[in-house]
């Protein structure tokens, strides 16, 4: 198998990534800076984009206008994200995630998650499959994201598999880490237990951007 063939790790996505990064840095006189995009192959289908800010925020609201400015530079085809460390002086810390995203999967309906298709929605299926069939992947186990980070590192991109069978919190019993390679790159696996999270956190994405506030902003409730 090419790497190529693998959509979500291709150069074809990372130019497009690349060159629209390069519009939103500009933009913002390179206070912003891309630090990895992420996919949701069995979840929307979505192409998330994480930046960083070398500039502190005074306020929580600055978040919301940045990341609402984003979003429209980036345009309907991808989702912006301010990364979690933007918003560590305004309390946030990754412990509060489980209960905040449990309530607003609770709160909010699932018909939000109807989502109309983007430019990349088909190719990211083929890729769900072609990861399926290399892992040797149950029914009952869900791609949720792969996660490729932007700058040079020892980091490998990162598939994280939900066990849909086993309920609760972190990584799954029933299925160990490991690697895998798909063409040229190789990916770490990992496999995690089923909750709320995952539909909260789709549900605060298109939340958030409908009430034109950062994601992190909306899931803390600020």
């Amino acid at each position: 198998m090419k790497a190529d063939s693998v959509y979500s790790l291709s150069d074809q996505l990372k130019e497009k990534i690349t060159a629209l990064a390069g519009l939103v840095e500009r933009n913002f006189s390179y206070r912003v800076k891309l630090e990895e995009y992420i996919v949701l192959p069995d979840y929307g289908q979505r192409v998330v984009l994480r930046f960083g800010l070398k500039v502190d925020l005074s306020a929580p609201e600055k978040a919301d206008e940045i990341e609402s400015m984003i979003r429209e530079l980036v345009g309907d085809d991808y989702w912006a994200v301010l990364e979690g460390r933007v918003f560590y002086k305004f309390g946030f810390s990754p412990e509060i995630l489980e209960s905040q995203l449990s309530i607003i999967n609770n709160n909010l309906p699932d018909h939000i998650l109807e989502l109309p298709e983007t430019i990349h929605s088909q190719k990211l299926r083929e890729d769900a499959k072609i990861i399926r069939k290399v892992l040797k992947l149950p029914k009952d186990c869900h791609i949720w994201e792969i996660e490729v980070p932007i700058v040079e590192s020892s980091s490998y991109p990162v598939i994280r598999i939900v066990n849909l069978k086993e309920w609760g919190s972190g990584y799954s019993e029933e299925f160990a880490k490991n690697r895998v390679k798909l063409g040229e790159v190789i990916c770490t696996v990992e496999y995690l237990k089923n909750n709320d999270t995952f539909k909260g956190m789709l549900k605060s994405y298109i939340a958030a951007t409908k009430s034109g506030k950062a994601v992190v902003n909306y899931i803390m409730g600020i």
